[in-house]
């Protein structure tokens, strides 16, 4: 810390002191005391928590592309499905038919992945406190609208996201995440309102990552086909279905 940022912190905290002081004189209810200064610490931890599994999955895109003369487009859908294969949710025909469950879990998950290096959300002693609207924003951009959001507390891969209705806010343990699968895919069929993605689920227990960076080879678990379909003008999970080995191209 420099003695700029040092100055500043003295500065907030006595601001901070000043506005509780003011507070209890006149009576009103003193808010729940907050560590802004301790977010920074949090985002590292959480980032060391999922350190692991990103290295394996930064290494297999790297290990996709070679094998699919470097495919931008496979290295895009491998990143896009990464959650979702994480989860490994259960198969449906349509959205409508999905465990909505397992889909508000995806949606958490993949906004703390995209959100790793913002200052958007505060630590407080019940964890990272993230916006419901942030939650559901996330749910629509993969999901669509057709299927309504419902909030409320998830539990999955050793971890809890507690849902406050009375603050409209979720909290985030630092905990780590350790799925169960990681994305591989091997075939995109496009249609003009559906891209058809082919995706071997990779156990992460079987993976690692070698001295060189290179990842060690491992054969899909199961095959799934995952429809995506145009919603709004953007492509939307619509179905999760089981893949005939002979379809996969592999």
């Amino acid at each position: 810390m420099n003695d700029n940022d040092f100055t500043n912190f003295e500065e907030n905290g006595a601001e901070k002191h000043e506005q509780e002081s003011e507070d209890l004189i006149k009576g009103r209810p003193r808010r729940k005391k907050r560590r802004p200064w301790a977010f920074p610490l949090g985002v590292f931890m959480l980032i060391l928590s999922l350190i692991g599994l990103i290295t394996i999955i930064s290494s297999l895109v790297g290990f996709i592309r070679e094998k699919t003369d470097g495919s931008e487009e496979i290295a895009y859908y491998n990143s896009y499905l990464t959650w979702i294969v994480a989860n490994d949710p259960d198969s449906f025909d349509d959205i409508s038919k999905a465990n909505k469950t397992q889909l508000l879990d995806i949606s958490i998950l993949t906004l703390l992945y995209d959100e790793l290096n913002t200052r958007q959300y505060e630590l407080i002693e019940e964890g990272l406190a993230v916006p419901a609207k942030d939650v559901q924003e996330y749910f629509q951009k993969l999901f669509g609208t057709e299927l309504e959001i419902e909030h409320k507390t998830v539990s999955g891969l050793g971890y809890t996201f507690s849902y406050d209705p009375n603050n409209d806010m979720y909290y985030i343990p630092l905990t780590g995440v350790t799925p169960p699968f990681t994305p591989r895919v091997v075939k995109v069929d496009k249609t003009r309102e559906t891209v058809v993605i082919t995706v071997g689920y990779i156990g992460t227990d079987k993976l690692s990552v070698l001295p060189d960076g290179s990842v060690s080879g491992a054969q899909p678990d199961k095959y799934m086909k995952i429809t995506l379909r145009k919603s709004g003008g953007e492509y939307r999970v619509y179905s999760i279905q089981a893949a005939n080995p002979l379809e996969t191209g592999s």
